[in-house]
């Protein structure tokens, strides 16, 4: 967020002079506060923002009413705000007012009603209503004009960047690739590589295609991703973090665990000093990076990812989750693997109860487990006899 820090220090001597200038109730000192409280937000600053934008656009509302233009582009930026600092129900009632306005206002190709409505859908989508979501940003997407490379910011490839990012979360991933490939050769077309733009778009074309296993096409394209990530942020910095966290996962699947392997541990020693255990990001590189150390037979090194990895889903997870299960089968395997036989077993037996509940369904789930178990008492009988 470093580039904020100056546009920050700039925009908040721009409207002191503006206030000192033209008066706190001129529309330009009013406007240089609506993009202040935006800058705020862009910097994380989400509750500095919010009391900047709220007092601006309660003070537009009573100097120019509650239809203007100048009102309602600072509603959208407050429901904004709103929405990155989760406060989901806010920031929808705010965005579907700001939408109703702009319908009766201007006709459905103006810009100023699509970004509302494309604002509206994410929070749709945070609110994890994804079909209206989704909706939404097609129709927004069907009403931008034309792509035209001269443009510096396409607004139509904005919304295209936006709906595979709905797509891919949606588990719509031959959708996402349809809309994300082409994006993403306009773009190369007109930006450079490094472009956030640009690195958005690629990372949903890479995402989609990663989660279709498509991993060698998605590979090199995550490793650009990554290479300028770390160009240009520094090594805490989540959004390089997650970048690198899908390229481990590209190497793992692809069977280059060497490669996977340093990924994950750089990854691991970054979160687990920066973000609460129960983060996602946290959770995931921790989970894979025991994984790539359980199937490399690094157990001993494994084992305290997996009981942290156990430990969290216990906390957040009902016993009968799947992905909890999972978890818990691998730990126990560690535990086996390092000779702790007694908590091995009474672990499996643990998950092969549930597994057991759901074997007319997930037949191998369970059949797996049993032979494991059989494992295991078969080298505690072994212990047995030596002693």
């Amino acid at each position: 967020m470093q580039q904020y820090k100056k546009a920050l220090l700039l925009h908040e001597t721009v409207v002191t002079n503006a206030a000192r200038i033209f008066g706190e109730r001129s529309k330009f000192y009013l406007g240089r506060r609506r993009l202040l409280g935006a800058l705020y937000c862009c910097d994380g600053q989400f509750e500095r923002s919010i009391s900047v934008l709220e007092a601006t656009a309660n003070e537009q509302a009573t100097i120019l009413g509650d239809d203007h233009e100048d009102y309602l582009r600072t509603l959208m930026e407050l429901g904004r705000t709103y929405r990155l600092s989760k406060q989901t129900n806010k920031a929808m009632g705010v965005q579907e007012r700001v939408v109703q306005q702009w319908k009766i206002k201007v006709g459905e190709t103006n810009r100023s009603r699509l970004d509302a409505e494309e604002e509206l859908a994410f929070v749709y989508f945070q609110s994890s209503d994804l079909e209206r979501g989704s909706q939404l940003v097609e129709h927004v997407l069907e009403k931008r004009p034309v792509f035209n490379p001269e443009d510096p910011e396409p607004e139509n490839l904005r919304s295209a960047w936006n709906l595979s990012s709905i797509y891919n979360k949606c588990g719509r991933y031959d959708d996402a690739f349809s809309v994300s490939q082409p994006t993403v050769q306009l773009l190369r077309a007109s930006l450079s590589e490094g472009d956030p733009h640009l690195l958005g778009a690629e990372y949903e074309l890479a995402y989609c295609l990663y989660r279709s296993g498509r991993y060698d096409e998605s590979l090199p394209i995550w490793e650009h991703i990554v290479e300028m990530r770390r160009k240009n942020c520094p090594t805490s910095e989540l959004i390089r973090l997650n970048c690198e966290n899908n390229l481990g996962s590209c190497y793992y699947f692809a069977a280059r665990y060497n490669k996977a392997l340093p990924l994950w541990e750089h990854v691991v020693g970054e979160v687990q000093n920066t973000l609460p255990e129960t983060d996602s990001l946290r959770l995931a590189a921790e989970h894979n990076l025991g994984l790539c150390l359980h199937n490399m037979d690094k157990f001993t090194e494994a084992l305290p990812l997996w009981q942290q990895v156990v430990k969290v889903k216990r906390e957040t997870l009902p016993e009968h989750d799947k992905t909890r299960l999972e978890s818990e089968e691998t730990l126990s395997n560690c535990l086996y693997k390092t000779g702790r036989l007694k908590e091995a077993h009474r672990l499996f037996s643990h998950v092969l109860k549930y597994r057991e509940e759901n074997k007319a369904t997930s037949p191998e789930d369970y059949k797996d487990t049993l032979e494991l178990i059989a494992e295991v008492e078969s080298a505690m009988e072994a212990e047995k006899v030596k002693t």
